[in-house]
């Protein structure tokens, strides 16, 4: 797993470093704080390795690019960056460098960019320079080694762009993979006591749709609640991991009942410890912190929460242990208004 992460020049970004991670990670701080952006810069890292989101079927760069533009520009920008691998450079082409704007801070000749992810006592450092009006180059120190190109092949941005029809063909190859779907029948007969048997597609006022199906009968799936529709979400984005990964998990108690949130987390930190997943969320919740915390605690996953404060471009960031949250709660404290201290 990554232990350490160094960002600097990065979208609004410039400097951030994350120390002393671990599986479950909850990044928390005011809004412009730098958390998407963490998550952002790992999802662009990654890409380096697996270009192509075998979730969303885009090209990560593409989709980052869309995930901060309005539709009408995008359809005019998408698939405006290329990627090409030789050794240890990675050069990156577009037809219009104002692009590249939209990823590097201060976006100029004489900015260095930087990111170093470390895993154990390995550490990938990439350097990004320019090579022409056309092109910029990525060098790299070394090539990656097998733990972390596994992590990246398998790493996907989980946001509130998803939605369970964009997942029909996963949970397709899922139900045809050793039938893997019966993993999450299982999971939400844990969580949900829902007699239920098996997932299938069926028709529904003409539509194709996707059902549970119970011992006399099938229901479709947009007739559960939330918590159910994004355990199954999610659940289906975990499992499809060929192997250990990352997921970058943005405000799950976006649209979600407290309820549900622990439901859902309990529900993706249960796939975590049996894949070996690591996890980095970012929240607003207090409902969120404490649902990981003493989830992560019952199932044996360490956890690292870390607080993240810019400054003039730069995030500091402060990782909180056990008795500070402890302490915040017994004397009534807030832990998203920290900086207030």
């Amino acid at each position: 797993m990554i232990n350490q992460v160094e960002i600097q020049n990065f979208r609004g970004m410039k400097y951030c470093k994350l120390e002393d991670l671990s599986q479950i990670n909850i990044l928390v701080g005011r809004n412009n704080s730098g958390k998407s952006t963490i998550l952002e810069a790992i999802y662009f890292i990654s890409s380096l390795e697996e270009q192509y989101d075998r979730i969303r079927k885009i090209n990560k760069i593409d989709y980052l690019t869309r995930r901060r533009l309005e539709g009408k520009t995008w359809e005019n920008l998408r698939n405006i960056i290329l990627i090409a691998k030789s050794d240890n450079l990675i050069t990156l082409s577009s037809m219009n460098m104002d692009i590249f704007s939209q990823f590097f801070y201060n976006f100029s000749r004489n900015e260095k960019i930087v990111f170093n992810v470390s895993e154990n006592n390995y550490t990938y450092s990439i350097e990004v320079s320019y090579k022409d009006e056309n092109q910029i180059v990525l060098k790299t120190n070394k090539s990656l080694n097998n733990d972390l190109s596994e992590l990246f092949k398998n790493t996907v941005l989980i946001d509130d762009d998803l939605s369970l029809p964009q997942l029909y063909d996963i949970i397709g190859e899922l139900k045809m993979n050793k039938r893997k779907d019966k993993e999450i029948v299982r999971l939400l007969k844990e969580e949900f006591e829902v007699d239920a048997e098996g997932i299938e597609f069926s028709r529904y006022l003409g539509d194709y749709v996707l059902s549970l199906t119970l011992k006399d009968t099938s229901i479709p799936v947009d007739f559960l609640g939330d918590g159910a529709k994004l355990a199954i979400l999610i659940s289906s984005i975990l499992l499809y991991f060929n192997g250990k990964g990352i997921a970058l998990m943005e405000e799950p108690e976006v649209h979600e009942h407290p309820g549900g949130i622990y439901t859902v987390l309990n529900f993706a930190f249960k796939i975590a410890k049996e894949k070996g997943i690591q996890f980095f969320i970012t929240t607003h919740s207090s409902d969120v912190i404490n649902y990981s915390l003493k989830i992560a605690k019952k199932l044996g996953l360490k956890t690292q929460l870390v607080y993240l404060r810019r400054v003039n471009g730069r995030v500091n960031s402060v990782n909180l242990t056990e008795d500070n949250v402890s302490l915040l709660e017994e004397i009534g404290m807030d832990l998203r208004a920290i900086d207030a201290l």
